[in-house]
């Protein structure tokens, strides 16, 4: 089973000015986590309104 991580929320974060840190500890999630998925955003020209929660698994 895996946990649930809102990618809205990261972007929501990072569009408020908080750091990668206070991002990973108000998601529950690692700050390797929302570094990925920053980057992913970036890459693919991904903003705030086109996300939807996404399920991650964990290994």
């Amino acid at each position: 089973m895996g946990r649930r991580i809102s990618y809205r929320d990261i972007l929501r974060h990072r569009a408020n000015g908080r750091s990668i840190r206070e991002i990973a500890a108000a998601c529950s999630c690692s700050s390797s986590a929302v570094q990925d998925i920053l980057a992913r955003a970036e890459e693919n020209d991904v903003g705030l309104d086109d996300v939807a929660v996404v399920y991650l698994t964990t290994i």
